[in-house]
């Protein structure tokens, strides 16, 4: 099996950017967890990103796991992972001296990313309006759980308010049990998902404006969890049909036989007959003595077939047990049948077809004496790369750069601000 990792070290940090996409972007990153995977994505992509925390620093600097069980906010996993590439500064912008900084910083920025609740930022007259008059040319994007307007907007809301708001938890888990929710924080992710795709259009739409007028963007979680949850026709099969989609849970769906399967090695396999490979399905249980009724010329009908799975997903799930995983997958995949493993991350880990491309990413950490595996780039560019510049700062590590070298203050200053707790 091929690994082509690459391994970023210290050299490469300073390395210039220019041949990546978002090369000449300059963010502000006050997007809190629900839009720190987007500033992430746009730091990859070669976007200056300057992470603004409070002294005491951000929230995931604060949620395990911990690096080897550590509790130190320069040891949070969660705080590596989203943060990536970016560079960090320490700021209160709830005082009258943090707003001033941030404004001078954001005079000089293209985009300012925020997670804040509606009309906190405008309430330290740090709002769009207040801030676009010394910058013409900035954008900024909000991204809240419920938007800026409308009847829950003031409303609080983490990653499961956002999947249960969504819709998408209502169709996930068993038809008969209550509805679960989904892994990996997906509210936060199509939040900033959303968010980064709405900046980049409107990075186009300022260069493209002959007066190079910025936009303002609002990101509503549960409208970004609503589109992923109404986009598969569920809308249409309400409207149209009067129908409301539910939980399917492991068992077929429209007679394909989708279910999980387990293997003989214990581990579990998902398998769907495709309609216009019937055939092949019965040829591989007729070769393992399983087709019983299946064999007769009626179950070749669709309509039939949607009318009782049962024998279906008894035969699937014998078939399944006669074979490990792997060889399951293999002969499925030779049948043109669509048996997949059901990867844990220790087999995404050691994946062929992705460590084929290159897709994990080992990151020098200088302080750990040690190199993480990270998840690399979720698309790939012909020319302008995504790639993880570096590993997450330490908390305030680019103070002096950005303050002293960036905004003229003095070295007094900046001891003075530290001391009164504003940077």
């Amino acid at each position: 099996m091929r690994c082509d990792r690459i391994v970023m070290t210290s050299e490469q940090i300073h390395q210039p950017n220019s041949n990546k996409a978002l090369a000449d972007i300059r963010v502000l990153d006050l997007s809190q967890e629900i839009g720190a995977y987007c500033t992430k994505i746009m730091a990859d992509l070669g976007a200056n990103v300057i992470r603004i925390e409070p002294p005491e620093g951000d929230s995931l600097r604060h949620k395990g796991p911990y690096y080897h069980g550590q509790v130190d906010i320069e040891k949070s996993l969660r705080h590596f992972q989203y943060n990536t590439s970016k560079r960090s500064i320490t700021l209160d912008i709830e005082k009258p001296e943090g707003a001033a900084l941030l404004r001078h910083l954001a005079s000089r920025c293209d985009v300012l990313v925020d997670g804040y609740p509606p009309g906190h930022l405008a309430g330290l007259g740090l709002g769009h309006d207040e801030l676009s008059k010394a910058n013409l040319r900035l954008i900024t994007a909000s991204i809240t759980p419920f938007g800026q307007r409308g009847e829950y907007s003031s409303y609080a809301g983490t990653d499961i308010v956002g999947t249960a708001m969504g819709g998408l938890m209502a169709l996930c888990g068993f038809p008969d049990d209550p509805p679960n929710h989904p892994a990996g924080q997906q509210g936060y992710h199509l939040a900033s998902i959303a968010a980064s795709a709405g900046i980049t259009l409107a990075v186009c739409a300022r260069d493209l404006d002959p007066n190079g007028r910025g936009r303002r963007l609002e990101v509503s979680m549960q409208e970004a969890v609503s589109v992923s949850t109404l986009q598969t026709a569920n809308a249409i099969f309400y409207t149209d049909l009067d129908t409301t989609p539910n939980r399917v849970g492991l068992g077929s769906a429209g007679g394909l036989g989708r279910t999980i399967l387990q293997c003989k090695d214990g581990r579990w396999v998902s398998f769907i007959v495709p309609p216009d490979f019937w055939d092949n399905f019965v040829v591989w249980l007729v070769e393992n003595d399983l087709a019983g009724v299946l064999i007769a010329p009626e179950w070749a009908d669709p309509a039939r077939r949607i009318e009782d799975s049962s024998p279906i997903t008894e035969a699937t799930a014998k078939l399944a047990a006669l074979y490990d995983r792997n060889d399951f997958f293999l002969e499925a995949q030779k049948r043109r049948l669509l048996g997949m493993p059901v990867n844990t991350i220790d087999d995404l880990i050691v994946d062929e077809q992705l460590n084929s491309r290159g897709f994990f990413v080992d990151v020098e950490h200088e302080d750990l004496q040690e190199t993480l595996t990270y998840p690399g780039a979720p698309v790939v560019f012909s020319e302008t790369p995504y790639e993880i510049a570096h590993a997450a700062p330490h908390l305030g590590q680019h103070n002096e750069e950005v303050y002293t070298h960036e905004l003229d203050l003095t070295d007094d200053e900046l001891v003075d601000l530290r001391s009164r707790g504003v940077i």
